[in-house]
């Protein structure tokens, strides 16, 4: 090509198809030419076109046509959208966003109106989440999460007409029978209203996540079935909401977007933060007080309280009486001895409080700090055996692990014994290590309920906290006077397994060994000697099997250092 006048030609690839050469049983080549610049190739096209006449090295001409290449770039088509929900690229031809199903619109996220109405699910499909729509600019998170509760299952009584009041007819107005419809009581875990992230001005739309699916279904089935339904005296708007509502927040969290995201239910690592980045979701907790509050006695308890306070027992309580344990437990009849016995292992594996004591054995516990762990009832909360740490703040009656803000103190201790959310973060390092910073902000630490026995012992008794170390016996030592000796009395010679067999048969010490008594005198050595090296190699053996055993158990740096002196004896030996 430059023997044809290609300036500015900078290099030929040839390329070659495969594919064709299987199927044909021949190789089709092409090739690309790369110039400098494009006035270069454009010279070059207009001077040769359409084809360039090639003689190969057998003398033949071979005639091959030009034309300029085609870039393989993408070319977005201009009538592609994104989503706003979910900031997905879509095809012109989707009416409906492929990832979230949310339709197609021609605004921006910046100009959308913030309604909550594009926030609605358009096939309905049930969610966890709810949106409500219309509300009151007077409306915080607390009363929205108040006026959701009237979603709850109601099961109201209708009042009895006595038999000589008149009969009252019936209203003939459109209300709508909700009798048994609703979600189930305590299913509201949290409520969210969104607010301006400059401003902090509710945008009067909010929506409300509720513990299941099946909660959430009948809420919406409730909602349905009343005529109207109103928050803070506005008639508002519920519907499901479509999953590009809430997206995950990909970047590290840091203190300033944990502001604007909050942690999903099913994974409280996973941040979620609102679509539309110019405002934010304000979370607002929900206290379960179906779970943690205390439940009401039955009509039997409130008898025999009744009974209890007029000093009315009958026969039968009486009996019962005699037979509970100090648990509280009705236990068989036995012997006093076995019944003494079964007490006593009833007050150490049962629970602390005993019911018939007046003051708990907790009580004498030494507690330090606002944050020390208190007592509690039997009858609110059964202590357990195994010990746990609390990340309570008594002060403010909260719970630092889960977030969670309870009335009174069994309560926040019934929430840390059987609640399944704080069984799951007490697993949950990132957790416990933020509780225990908040902990230390406050000036706190952890508490365990773990009770140091021995330490109550030592403050009841005025005992040290490390016993005092005993000083060493010391022999009497002789002097002039006394006649005593002034050296150690010399240690008694250990006598080994073999030479008390030999002794029994008649041999004593210094004696050959034999019938005769002409056999050898000295013992036979036992030598160690490096691993991997032959009997007689130079520098094999170690030394004496039992003084190496006994320098290696001992591990003393006094064996090590005449070890080396003893070595460097050997080789200053050697070198005559």
């Amino acid at each position: 090509m430059r023997d044809m006048g290609a300036a500015g030609l900078i290099e030929v690839r040839i390329k070659s198809d495969d594919k064709s050469g299987r199927k044909t049983g021949t190789r089709r080549s092409y090739a690309f030419a790369e110039f400098r610049s494009e006035d270069d190739a454009v010279d070059f096209l207009e001077r040769h076109y359409p084809a360039l006449n090639i003689t190969t090295s057998h003398g033949s001409s071979t005639r091959v046509p030009i034309d300029y290449s085609r870039e393989r770039r993408h070319v977005a088509n201009p009538d592609d959208w994104k989503c706003t929900m979910c900031y997905f690229e879509n095809f012109s031809r989707r009416a409906t966003c492929k990832q979230c199903k949310a339709p197609r619109t021609s605004e921006s996220a910046a100009d959308m109106k913030l309604d909550g109405k594009s926030d609605e699910c358009p096939q309905q499909t049930p969610s966890q989440f709810l949106v409500i729509r219309d509300l009151a600019s007077s409306v915080t998170e607390a009363t929205l999460a108040a006026e959701i509760k009237k979603l709850y299952v109601a099961k109201e009584d209708e009042p009895k007409q006595s038999s000589t009041a008149p009969t009252k007819l019936k209203s003939t107005a459109p209300i709508g029978n909700t009798s048994g419809l609703g979600a189930k009581p305590g299913s509201l875990t949290r409520v969210f209203m969104i607010r301006n992230k400059y401003s902090d001005i509710s945008c009067n739309y909010g929506f409300a996540e509720f513990l299941t699916l099946d909660d959430a279904r009948a809420a919406m089935v409730k909602y349905s079935a009343s005529p109207q339904f109103t928050i803070a005296s506005k008639p508002v708007t519920i519907a499901f909401i479509h999953s590009g509502v809430f997206i995950p927040f990909l970047h590290p969290a840091q203190d300033q977007d944990r502001r604007f995201t909050f942690a999903a239910t099913h994974n409280p690592t996973l941040r979620l933060v609102y679509w539309n980045p110019s405002v934010y979701a304000n979370e607002f907790a929900i206290f379960n007080e179906t779970l943690y509050g205390d439940k009401p006695q039955n009509t039997e308890q409130i008898k025999n309280e009744t009974d209890r306070s007029t000093g009315r027992e009958s026969k039968k309580r009486k009996a019962e009486k005699d037979l509970l344990a100090p648990n509280g437990k009705k236990v068989i009849a036995m012997a006093p001895q076995l019944q003494m016995w079964a007490n006593k292992h009833a007050e150490l594996h049962g629970p602390n409080e005993l019911n018939n004591s007046k003051e708990s054995i907790d009580d004498k516990a030494p507690a330090a700090g606002s944050n020390a762990l208190g007592t509690t009832d039997t009858n609110v909360l059964a202590t357990s055996s195994a010990p746990f740490i609390s990340y309570a703040d008594l002060d403010r009656m909260c719970c630092l692990l889960c977030r969670r803000k309870f009335k009174n103190e069994p309560s926040l201790r019934r929430h840390e014994k059987i609640s399944d959310m704080h069984k799951a973060n007490i697993d949950n390092e990132t957790l416990i290590a933020r509780a225990i910073k908040d902990l230390k902000a406050l000036g706190k630490e952890p508490e365990s309920n773990y009770r140091d026995r021995a330490k109550e012992r030592r403050m009841a008794h005025n005992q040290p906290s490390k016993p005092t170390p005993h000083p060493p016996k010391k022999y009497p030592q002789m002097t002039r006077d006394s006649g005593f000796s002034a050296e150690a009395p010399p240690a008694k010679p250990s006598t080994s397994k073999g030479a008390g067999l030999l002794a029994k048969m008649g041999w004593s010490t210094g004696e050959g060994l034999g019938a005769e008594g002409g056999g050898r005198t000295n013992i036979i050595e036992t030598m160690a000697y490096a691993p991997g090296v032959g009997l007689g190699a130079e520098g094999g053996k170690i030394g004496d099997a039992a003084e190496e055993a006994a320098r290696a158990t001992k591990n003393d740096y006094a064996d090590f250092v005449s070890k080396a002196k003893d070595k460097a004896r050997e080789r200053y030996g050697k070198m005559g």
